[in-house]
């Protein structure tokens, strides 16, 4: 259907004070058509130019002819189209699981990906990594030095990165959030360490983090977040 048509419709029902029974019905159809964008239509011009009668098809005949078309179109190619049109415009593909490398899929009500074969579960959150035998392990350009934690080489990386090295979750108290200005200003650390529960959030003051995520950033355990 329209895309035009879609949204000349939802602004009219939008519009109105209240709604019938049957316009009520047609909001909720139209919710349903509205995810859904098209790339091709058939219309009785079509099957004329391509020498066949279109004066004998009724509208039946068109849906089930149309029915067809969509499923020729599916079977001869259409996510590789997709896949092309998707990169062409910029988007990156979700990545592969840091256990088994499979493709993964994205949770956006959870906000979290997970591997569509060992079903292997992260986020884009980040873990603190303390422990020397772990840092040594880490490469020297991963991540976002700490200040503030007893081991000078501890770092802030991504959880993604924590469970490909180590092959398993991070501990749970170990999660931070990058938090950026003005939203940091509630979570700034408490300068006088009276064991207040901001002492846990760190100023972000190292040089690839200012680029990153700005002046006056906090690293926020997610146990912190509001």
């Amino acid at each position: 259907m329209n895309r035009q048509f879609l949204a000349d419709l939802d602004q009219y029902f939008q519009a109105k004070a209240e709604l019938t029974k049957q316009e009520k019905e047609l909001m909720v159809a139209l919710e349903r058509e509205k995810p859904h964008f098209c790339i091709v239509y058939i219309d009785r011009i079509s099957v004329k130019c391509s020498n066949f009668r279109d004066d004998i098809l009724s509208d039946n005949d068109m849906d089930q002819i149309a029915n067809i078309v969509a499923r020729l179109y599916c079977n001869s190619g259409r996510f590789c189209d997709l896949d092309k049109a998707c990169e062409e415009f910029g988007l990156k593909k979700n990545p592969s699981c840091p256990i088994c490398g499979n493709p993964s899929i994205y949770d956006s009500r959870k906000k979290t990906y997970q591997c569509e074969s060992c079903d292997q579960k992260w986020s884009d959150t980040y873990t603190l990594v303390e422990d020397p035998e772990k840092t040594d392990r880490l490469p020297d350009d991963l991540g976002y030095p700490s200040a503030e934690a007893r081991n000078s080489n501890a770092r802030y990386i991504p959880e993604y990165d924590y469970i490909r090295i180590f092959q398993k979750a991070p501990e749970p108290s170990s999660y931070f959030e990058p938090v950026s200005w003005p939203e940091s200003q509630k979570y700034m650390p408490d300068e006088d360490g009276n064991g207040s529960i901001l002492d846990l959030n760190e100023l972000i003051n190292d040089e690839k983090g200012l680029v990153d995520f700005g002046v006056n950033a906090v690293w926020v355990p997610l146990c912190n977040l509001e």
